[in-house]
This record gives structure tokens, sequence and C-alpha cells, in this order.
């Protein structure tokens, strides 16, 4: 019986033009089917888990990613966050979704995360204390924004 390490380095010298399939590694392969289906997607996505320290913006702990840039959370006010990334959020193909995780600050609130343009969107946390309510203290909150295909 041959030794497996000279047949292989026989069959890659004969394979000049072609990688060799005994190289490619289970994250080659993990990497090709995630390009492959980021292809074929009719979108761009990012999803975060996001963080907050009371005053401050956010901390993203980024779970996907295909948008070309990472966004950037700008703290404007309590509970009140714009997600920034230039000319990446355009009409009519942008959709937005966040889900509240826990709070450090109350314990019933919702989150809301709209478009305002095609370079901003708006994250707002309310409490359910009384009408407009604002809060800060996000914990694991979950964003997911999609940017379909032109």
């Amino acid at each position: 019986m041959a030794d497996i390490t000279a047949l292989n380095a026989a069959v890659d010298a004969a394979i000049t033009d072609k990688v060799a399939i005994h190289s490619i590694s289970p994250a080659d392969v993990g990497n090709a089917i995630k390009a492959a289906n980021n292809e074929l997607r009719p979108y761009k996505v990012y999803t975060a888990l996001l963080n907050q320290n009371v005053g401050e913006a956010p901390v993203a702990t980024i779970l996907e990613n295909s948008l070309g840039g990472v966004p950037a959370y700008n703290y404007g006010d309590t509970g009140d966050i714009i997600v920034i990334l230039a000319g990446a959020w355009p009409a009519g193909r942008t959709w937005c979704m966040a889900e509240k995780g826990g709070s450090i600050n109350v314990g019933t609130h919702f989150v809301d995360l709209n478009r305002v343009t095609d370079d901003n969107l708006s994250l707002r946390i309310r409490g359910f204390a009384s009408a407009g309510d604002y809060v800060d203290g996000l914990v694991d909150a979950i964003v997911e924004i999609r940017v379909y295909n032109a």
C-alpha cells in the first residue's frame, strides 16, 4: 500500500492549476457555502446584539454583517439612538426589526427601529410608565436590518 503522503504529493504535482481536494479545510468549505449563500440572498443583512450603559451609545456584538460597512451608534438623548452608515439605507428597500431583550433601567419597555434617511435609522427605547417615557439601558436587545437588492 502506498504512503498516503506520497500519494497526495503526487496528486498535487499532477494537478497544478486546481486546488487539491485534500488541501481544502472544513473552514474553506464553510466560507464557500457562506459566500454562496450571500450571493443567492435577495438582500444584505446586519444582525447584532446591543448592550448599553445608561447615558451612552449601545455597544454592538455583530452576529452577521454583509452590508459592506459597519453601522455606528450615536447616542442622541435618553432612549434615542441614531444608527449611521452613509448611503446604506435606501428608501423602499430597507427593512428593520428590533427585539427588546432585557433592560437595566425598566422592566417593561419596547424598542422601535425605523429608517429616517439613506444614512440614518432611528432606534428608540420607551418604557410603559407614561406616554413618551424614554429609557436607556439595553441588555441583549437584537436588531436585524435587511437591505434588499435593487
